[in-house]
């Protein structure tokens, strides 16, 4: 069943020109919708100095509730490594195993 996405609920992010946790946390913050399902996707999450921290932070504080959070990186080393610190939650890979 596919499903329709307004625009408005959809957010992109590129981690290139973030710089670390500190500023992710701030862009994040004031992106947070109230209370819509909204869906936030951070492309190249590997460029953010500890962005791990900074995502697990959010998400133990509740900030994501009424979100889907994507994160993508080219650097699956580092992406699977820091995945690890994300125990019970939901992930997807793509490409490779």
């Amino acid at each position: 069943e596919q499903v329709h996405v307004p625009p408005g609920q959809i957010t992109f992010i590129t981690g290139e020109i973030i710089d670390d946790h500190h500023a992710l946390i701030a862009l994040i913050q004031n992106l947070l919708p109230v209370s819509r399902p909204y869906y936030l996707l951070i492309d190249e999450i590997t460029y953010i100095k500890d962005w791990d921290k900074g995502i697990k932070l959010l998400a133990d504080a509740g900030s994501f509730d009424h979100m889907v959070v994507i994160l993508t990186g080219s650097d699956k080393v580092i992406l699977e490594d820091s995945l690890k610190r994300f125990p019970g939650r939901r992930r997807y890979r793509s490409g490779g195993r």
